[in-house]
This record gives structure tokens, sequence and C-alpha cells, in this order.
């Protein structure tokens, strides 16, 4: 038991250290986790809005869009620096059916991105949203 207490101190700095690092590198992970879950935020209300900017700009040139296709409508923001970029489509899924979608991203070492779905109806009246599950996260 004499030459064990060297061994056993070097154990026991090892383990220390080892642990300083680990809490150490969860923290930097916590922080950066907060950071992105902060700015994907700001992603939300920008796609909502491009979808609303979208699903009020809808007329009977719907109508002329293929069945099956998709049509990029005009750009709802550019985005500037640290703000989002959005743009919205509309596809044709049937006779009286369109789906809306847009999208919001943001710009940095990862891209943002965060993508709404509105199905919408066709019928005399105008356009409206399905009565169920008109809304949709989109990955």
């Amino acid at each position: 038991m004499r030459g064990a207490a060297l061994p056993m101190v070097v154990l026991s700095l090892g383990l220390v250290a080892a642990l300083s690092v680990g809490g150490a590198f969860v923290t930097r992970q916590f922080e950066s986790n907060t950071r992105l879950a902060d700015e994907a935020a700001r992603l939300e209300p920008a796609a909502e809005g491009a979808l609303a900017l979208a699903a009020s700009q809808l007329d009977t040139a719907a109508f002329a869009i293929p069945v099956g296709r998709s049509v990029a409508l005009p750009e709802a923001d550019a985005g500037t620096t640290g703000h989002p970029v959005t743009f919205a489509w509309i596809t044709r899924l049937s006779d009286s059916v369109f789906a809306l979608t847009s999208e919001a991203s943001l710009q940095r070492k990862t891209l943002l991105r965060k993508r709404l779905r509105l199905y919408v109806t066709a019928d005399s009246a105008g356009f409206r949203p399905l009565a169920q599950g008109a809304w949709t996260r989109l990955p």
C-alpha cells in the first residue's frame, strides 16, 4: 500500500480535470442552444406574415395554375442583415384545393429555416381555409 498514494492522486486529478472540461463543454453547448432557440423564435412571426400576405393576394388567377404545379408568389421580404428572408409559393392540389407555403430563413453560421403551410379551398364565395387541419408546420 505504500506505493499506491501517487497513482491515486494522479487518478483523482485526472477525474477532476475531466469533470471540469465536461462542465465547460456542457455550459457552452447550453449557451449555444439557447442563442439558436432565440434566433429561431424570430422566424415563426416572419413565416406567418409571409403566409398571411400570400393569402391576402390570392385571386382568380390561381385557377390558371395546372393541378400539381407550384408558382412562386412575389417575394414578401428580401431581408436585411440579421433579419429573416421570407418567400411563399402556391401549389394547386386539386380543382378547388390549394396549398400556400411560406418559408422564413435566417443566414448565419447554421442556416435556420421555418416553413408553414395553409390549405385553402376555392368556391363561388372566394378562398377559405379548410375546416380541419388548415395550418401545418413543415420541417
